[in-house]
């Protein structure tokens, strides 16, 4: 049976396995590996005997090219001992590596371990004014330390400053569960999409940007925020940064509101970079396109059960989007996804 077919309880107890081997490579004695989140990679907390934490990731659905693996470990090293932003240290194994390759039953080619330091406080969930005032301002000093920072030789960012970042196109070739009508419409969206998007990377500065940097990805802990899931850290432009941020607001009244806060603390730190109203809303709109593309190609259950709904979702979103030229979430039709 392959490993997609398995059950999420039955995939996750071969991943424990292939994780507490992978970790006797590390300077650590593990007592206790509990899940924390098995979807797009699979993530477990680490408890050590001499009472340390630890967020041990395995990349199950991202198969990063191991040069962009030892750029994102770079990057984290280099932002935990430059600035005050606070990222998930990779720990070192016992011989120096930040990452490992492991092996998992039903599943093509290897994927990699890492261990890194485990963040406080708990997932932002809920996001408010002060909240989003505050990412924004750890988004420009994740901006400004990425300006100033120099990738170390023989290691190599992915280009993610595309519609579908460095994903493969799923959309334009085909795909079993993508009927003909709703292929030619996303791809008359994509299109649309790439060329607004295309013109906002032509005017910005390309650099590391986080790729993922929302409400859901930082943590709070009395007033004081971290930041973490660098995995689709890549090389493109900050105003995407600030779109994909912006995505993940709840789609009502306070969207205005903490979009201003996002902003405001932005501003705080850097200028903002450019872009138009029309181009924000291409990357907003291409940012479901990509989320979409990505779905169609993950392994958990949770995630399969999903892709129905979803593909009705953006036929929806899409159709008003290519109508209007603003991306909303909340059209006419569209149903909760749980």
């Amino acid at each position: 049976m392959s490993f997609a077919q398995l059950s999420d309880r039955a995939q996750v107890r071969r991943l424990r396995a292939v994780a507490l081997e992978a970790l006797q490579q590390y300077p650590l004695e593990p007592d206790r590996l509990r899940l924390l989140q098995h979807d797009f990679n699979t993530t477990f907390r680490l408890d050590t005997v001499s009472g340390e934490k630890f967020a041990v990731r395995i990349d199950l659905n991202r198969r990063k090219p191991v040069s962009a693996l030892d750029a994102e470990m770079a990057w984290l090293t280099a932002i935990d001992r430059d600035t005050e932003v606070i990222v998930p240290a990779p720990l070192t194994t016992r011989d120096g590596r930040q990452h490992v390759p492991v092996r998992v039953e039903g599943v093509d080619g290897e994927l990699h371990l890492a261990v890194m330091s485990w963040l406080p406080g708990r997932d932002l969930d809920v996001p408010t004014v002060p909240a989003m005032r505050e990412l924004g301002r750890q988004m420009a000093l994740l901006h400004d330390h990425a300006a100033a920072w120099t990738v170390p030789p023989g290691i190599e960012f992915p280009a993610i400053d595309a519609v579908l970042m460095d994903s493969p196109d799923r959309l334009r070739t085909g795909h079993p569960e993508i009927s003909d009508e709703r292929r030619d419409l996303f791809v008359q969206a994509l299109g649309c999409i790439e060329a607004a998007v295309g013109a906002m990377v032509a005017t910005g500065e390309r650099m590391p940007i986080h790729g993922d940097l929302h409400p859901w990805n930082v943590k709070w802990l009395r007033g004081r925020m971290s930041v973490f899931d660098f995995d689709d850290a890549g090389i493109a432009v900050p105003a995407q940064d600030l779109a994909i941020a912006s995505y993940y607001l709840p789609d009502d009244e306070r969207r205005a509101e903490l979009d201003e806060a996002m902003l405001d603390g932005y501003t705080g730190v850097r200028d903002l970079p450019p872009f138009t109203i029309e181009q924000f809303h291409a990357a907003l709109a291409g940012r479901t396109l990509l989320l979409l593309n990505d779905l169609l190609d993950m392994t958990s259950g949770e995630s399969r059960s999903l892709v129905a709904k979803f593909l009705g979702n953006v036929e929806l979103r899409m159709r008003a989007y290519l109508d209007t030229g603003v991306y909303e979430a909340n059209v006419p039709g569209v149903v909760p996804l749980s």
